[in-house]
């Protein structure tokens, strides 16, 4: 046996099974009433076609017993061995608004950033036909994201052998497959490049570039300065929240990728009261408010995987002891003098409005009297 959908039912229905092949691209197994026992694009391997969703379990049908299968599309072994390889895409369990590349199994190797409802945080630059994901919910597989080519042109998504997540298109010119789009395409699209609350930027010929955020250092120094970075870097100064001392503020960094573990804020419905909650918790590190997208996301004092691009890409709030934000303005101050203008605007507005009630109601009797 070649090949075998792995799926069991209790008994074969009268006039058995057939398999159809779709003309989206999927192989169904069916029974004569024309339900559909098994789908592959509920079990993929490699490659993501048009139409196909992904989600953190593959869709179960009552026909199929035991526990949900997690989704993954995995990489062959080889160009050359179809076997199942040492990489897997899927969507983030813990957070499904963001995608992985794992490496044998649980090691993070690529991550695509949060989804905005727009696009996701980590691929700021993307050509047309990379463009077509939708974010879908579902009462049993939770989260999901369909894809639907924008344009008529054959395209197909694959997880190499090598991990890198590669799209290719048919040239209509010769009718062969082209490589339109491959991610991670430089040393900090790999997961965690510079460490923990370490920017990386690119430099030359894709290398990475790691510099520790302000109000950090390395944490081990000698293995930083020697060009091992993994350790990333921790606090120093510490939070004044951490020594029992009052002024932390934030830094706005702009064009980023925003940090992994991420947490959603629930019942907050403003960058103030974001701002706000993340201040009053010390062990809030960073904020970002999206108006009707994200909402408020809060992250811990680790803030892994930071990419700082030269276009694109999302403000990052970090807390700061107040020592630490010198002559940057910070984002607090700024939503503080902000408040206290409109304050004292509308106070204004509301004291002339007054005011000029007031001499109105004095005016109209000396009119009076002299109209007599």
């Amino acid at each position: 046996m070649l090949w075998s959908s792995n799926t069991t039912t209790r008994a074969a229905p009268r006039g058995g099974y057939e398999a159809v092949i779709q003309d989206s691209g999927s192989l169904q197994v069916r029974d004569v009433d024309g339900t559909v026992i098994w789908d592959s694009f509920w079990h993929p391997s490699d490659t993501m076609l048009s139409g196909m969703r992904i989600s953190v379990n593959a869709e179960v049908r009552a026909q199929v017993r035991g526990p949900p299968e997690r989704m993954l599309f995995t990489s062959w072994a080889s160009d050359t061995d179809p076997s199942p390889g040492r990489f897997a895409l899927g969507l983030d369990p813990a957070n499904p608004s963001q995608a992985f590349i794992w490496r044998d199994g649980n090691v993070p190797f690529w991550r695509s950033g949060q989804w905005t409802g727009l696009n996701f945080v980590g691929i700021p630059y993307r050509p047309l036909y990379v463009y077509g994901y939708k974010q879908g919910n579902d009462p049993i597989l939770g989260m999901y994201f369909t894809y639907t080519a924008t344009n008529t042109s054959l395209q197909r998504f694959v997880v190499a052998p090598d991990g890198r997540d590669v799209c290719y298109m048919v040239k209509k010119s010769t009718q062969e497959w082209e490589t339109v789009w491959v991610q991670p395409s430089n040393e900090c699209e790999r997961y965690g490049a510079c460490g923990s609350n370490a920017i990386c930027t690119v430099v030359q010929d894709g290398k990475a570039k790691c510099t520790c955020m302000k109000g950090f250092k390395p944490k081990l120094a000698d293995e930083w300065n020697a060009g091992n970075r993994s350790q990333g870097c921790v606090r120093n100064p510490p939070l004044d929240c951490q020594v029992n001392k009052t002024g932390d503020g934030f830094l706005s960094i702009p064009n980023v990728k925003w940090p992994d573990f991420s947490y959603w804020v629930s019942g907050v419905t403003d960058e103030y009261g974001c701002m706000n909650t993340c201040q009053q918790n010390c062990s809030c590190g960073a904020y970002v408010y999206m108006t009707q997208l994200t909402g408020c996301l809060h992250w811990g004092n680790e803030l892994m995987d930071v990419h700082q691009f030269q276009a694109g890409g999302y403000a990052l709030n970090l807390k700061l002891p107040a020592s630490e934000l010198g002559s940057h303005i910070a984002v607090w101050k700024i939503a503080a003098i902000a408040s206290a203008v409109v304050l004292f605007v509308l106070l204004a507005c509301l004291f002339l409005w007054w005011k000029r009630g007031r001499n109105i109601k004095g005016e109209v009797p000396w009119i009076w009297l002299n109209d007599l």
